[in-house]
C-alpha cells in the first residue's frame, strides 16, 4: 500500500541522548533506522534505552507511569528515587531527541496544589477522583533545545497511590506542531501482553469500522479466521466451518501478542512502536509470521519500530523475512565492562547476518 505523501513529512527518531536514567549514566544513540533492534545481557540496559525513547516523545506526558508499570513497579514516594541512575534524584533525568526537543524529569519540589490546574488523566494507575490530600512526586517538562518550555507537568500521589496531573504550562501551538510531526507511540512489553486492554482495543476498532484491516493482519497467523468480536472483555473469533465463535485463548499466545500489536497500531494510529522482550509468550514457530506481519504492518502504516529481543531465532526469521530491505534495519549490542561501564556495538544489517552464521550467541 502507498505511504500518503503527508505521512512522509512525519518526524522520525534519529538520534538520542540519555542522561541519569536507571543504569544509564550517559549515552547517545544515533543509526536509527526503520526497524530497530536491541539485544544483550541482563541488565546490560536494553529495557531502559527503549523507555528512554518512548518517554522522550513530544506527545509522551505519563509515559514514565506505563514504563514503570510494566516493570511491575507502581510508583509511589517510597520508590521515588528508583528510576534515577544510582538512585541519585539530585540529579535530573534527561533525554535529547534528535538535538531537538528535551524532556527532564525530576522530583517536584512544589508544595501547593492548585485544584483548577489538575488533570484527569486515563491510565489504570491515575485517578479520576479529586485532588485532595496530595503530594507532588515528580515534575517532567518538555521543551526545544536552547529555547522556552513548551510543556511543564507535576504528578501527584496521594496514600492510595492514585496518582493526577497538574498542569504548569502548555503551549499549545508547539505542542500541536509536534503532536502533528511526531504523532503518537505505543508501548507492549511482557507485562502488558494479554490484559484486558487489549480487548477494549479490539471493541473500539469494530466500532471505528476497521475490522476488515484487523483480520486482513490477523489472516497472517490464522488464514480461516473469517470474524472478530469482543464481548465483556474477552476476544472471540470465528473460524471457517466451525458454528460457534471460539475465544483467544484457544488460539494461543502467539496469535494473542500479534492481536495486542496490531490493535494497538489500528486504534491510535502511531508512528513509534516500542516492544519490549518481543519473543515471550510465541513459539518459535510462529517467529516468521510475527515477523511477516510486523513488516506488512510498518510499510502499510509507515511505523518506525524499537525491540529488545534474547532470541537469536527470532532475529534470524526477522532477516529472513526482511531478504529485499537493505538500509532500513539497525542493531545495537550492549554490554558492561568490569566497572560497570555502559558499552554500545552498532550492527548493520550485512553485519548481524554474519555474526549469527559464525555462531553469535545475542544471549
Amino acid at each position: 500500500m502507498e505511504v500518503k505523501k503527508e505521512d512522509r513529512l512525519n518526524k522520525k527518531f534519529e538520534k538520542i541522548v540519555i542522561k541519569n536514567y536507571r543504569g544509564i549514566k550517559e549515552i547517545e544513540l544515533d543509526n536509527f533506522r526503520k526497524y530497530n533492534f536491541y539485544v544483550g545481557d541482563n541488565s546490560s540496559c536494553k529495557t531502559t534505552l527503549l523507555e528512554a525513547l518512548f518517554n522522550s516523545l513530544p506527545s509522551n506526558i505519563a509515559g514514565i507511569v506505563t514504563t514503570s508499570n510494566s516493570r511491575g513497579l507502581v510508583l509511589k514516594k517510597e520508590n521515588i528515587d528508583s528510576i534515577f541512575y544510582n538512585a541519585n534524584s539530585d540529579e535530573k533525568i534527561e533525554f535529547i531527541l534528535n538535538d531537538e526537543i528535551i524532556t527532564e524529569i525530576k522530583v517536584s519540589n512544589n508544595k501547593e496544589i492548585e485544584n483548577d490546574k489538575v488533570l484527569n488523566f486515563a491510565n489504570q494507575f491515575i485517578s479520576n477522583n479529586s485532588s485532595e490530600d496530595m503530594d507532588f512526586l515528580y515534575n517532567i517538562s518538555k521543551k526545544i533545545k536552547n529555547t522556552s518550555t513548551f510543556l511543564d507537568v507535576n504528578f501527584l500521589i496521594n496514600k492510595n497511590l492514585k496518582l493526577d496531573i497538574q498542569e504548569q504550562k502548555r503551549d499549545t501551538v508547539i505542542l500541536n506542531r509536534y503532536l502533528n510531526e511526531f504523532k503518537e507511540g505505543a508501548w507492549i512489553s511482557q507485562f502488558t501482553k494479554f490484559q484486558k486492554g487489549t480487548a477494549d482495543g479490539v471493541k473500539e476498532i469494530i466500532k471505528n469500522k476497521q475490522k476488515k484491516e484487523l483480520l486482513e493482519l490477523i489472516n497472517i497467523f490464522e488464514l480461516d479466521i473469517d470474524d472478530i468480536i469482543s464481548d465483556e472483555g474477552e476476544i472471540l473469533l470465528s473460524k471457517k466451518n466451525i458454528k460457534k465463535m471460539l475465544p483467544l485463548s484457544s488460539f494461543g499466545n502467539g496469535l494473542a501478542a500479534i492481536i495486542d500489536i496490531i490493535s494497538s497500531v489500528i486504534l491510535k494510529n502511531i508512528k513509534f512502536l516500542f516492544i519490549d522482550e518481543i519473543e515471550t509468550g510465541i513459539h518459535y514457530l510462529n517467529y516468521s509470521k510475527l515477523c511477516n506481519a510486523l513488516l506488512k504492518l510498518a510499510e502499510k502504516k509507515d511505523i518506525q519500530i524499537f525491540i529488545t529481543t534474547h532470541s537469536k531465532e527470532f532475529l534470524e526469521k526477522f532477516y529472513e523475512e526482511s531478504e529485499n530491505i537493505t538500509d532500513s534495519i539497525a542493531l545495537y549490542r550492549f554490554q558492561k565492562n568490569k566497572n560497570r561501564e555502559l558499552k554500545k556495538i552498532y550492527y548493520s544489517k550485512k553485519r548481524a547476518i554474519e555474526a549469527l552464521r559464525n555462531g553469535w550467541d545475542i544471549r
